[in-house]
């Protein structure tokens, strides 16, 4: 098997390897390279809860992260998100179009962006005439960097004692991939918007938490054991793992993501659905 150092590395072969999924492979090369650019310029985290706050909202079911303590800096999201929107164009014309629209309508880019972070967002996001999926994907990747800054100081307060839930314990999104690790396959949930892993139960659904066997099921592609995906009959969502147990070194997951694409396609044409916005932006 061969291991890839680097994202670019991996990504580079996957063009070579996936023909029929090169353009989105070429569209995603650009956006790490501008993300790693913002990610050099996000100053460290200093505005955590204490040990106490960071306890009691985990004890509560509320994620560690609150308006508070996760702040943006809004010059650098607002640039990388019109970036994103500039990249998306090429194969996104009018729904970029119409996006830029509508933040030119909303005044500015902090009301928009407000309103898209807002606890009535869904009523918003529903709102909009066109390009939603584009809409939705470019405010989570331009989050994305500020996000995976913001977990990697608080990475360390969260353990299986004092969180057990389906949903981020840093951000409250919704994993976008899972991994087995260990000799026992112990399943570990990977945040589709900080980059946050925790451990899960691994007969359980993240999404609906059915720990019913029978509700659950599982295909793995034929002569890759790297790869199997769980699908729940009783919520109809569908989760892809990787195993590290059959790989020679950690995988990079935003570009594992991208090379299980067609297993996405598979879940999908059967019926079940993710939460992932960059799935549903592409599919």
């Amino acid at each position: 098997m061969t291991t890839h150092k680097t994202a670019g590395e991996h990504l580079a072969a996957l063009k070579a390897e996936k023909e029929g999924y090169k353009d989105i492979f070429v569209l995603f090369e650009k956006i790490f390279i501008e993300k790693e650019k913002v990610r050099k310029k996000i100053a460290a985290v200093k505005t955590y809860p204490d040990k106490d706050g960071i306890r009691l909202r985990l004890k509560e079911g509320f994620p560690v992260a609150d308006r508070t303590s996760f702040a943006p800096d809004p010059t650098l999201l607002e640039n990388y998100f019109r970036t994103l929107l500039d990249i998306m164009a090429v194969n996104n014309a009018d729904a970029v179009a119409y996006v830029k629209e509508t933040l030119q309508l909303a005044g500015s880019f902090d009301v928009f962006f407000d309103k898209i972070c807002s606890e009535e967002a869904e009523g918003y996001i529903a709102s909009v005439e066109k390009g939603k999926d584009v809409l939705l994907f470019s405010v989570n990747e331009a989050l994305k960097p500020f996000w995976e800054k913001y977990c990697e100081g608080i990475r360390s307060a969260v353990t299986e004692a004092n969180w057990t839930g389906g949903t981020c314990p840093v951000c409250g999104s919704y994993p976008s991939m899972a991994d087995l690790r260990g000799e026992e396959g112990r399943r570990y949930l990977v945040c589709a918007g900080c980059s946050m892993e925790w451990p899960y139960a691994r007969i359980k659904c993240p999404f609906c938490e059915t720990v019913v066997q029978q509700d659950l099921e599982y295909f793995m592609p034929e002569n890759d054991a790297r790869y199997r995906v769980m699908l729940c009959k009783r919520c109809r969502h569908y989760l892809k793992m990787l195993d590290f147990r059959e790989m020679e070194s950690p995988p990079v997951f935003a570009v594992e993501h991208l090379a299980t694409l067609h297993l996405d396609v598979i879940a999908q044409k059967e019926g079940y659905r993710t939460e992932d916005a960059l799935v549903n932006l592409i599919l």
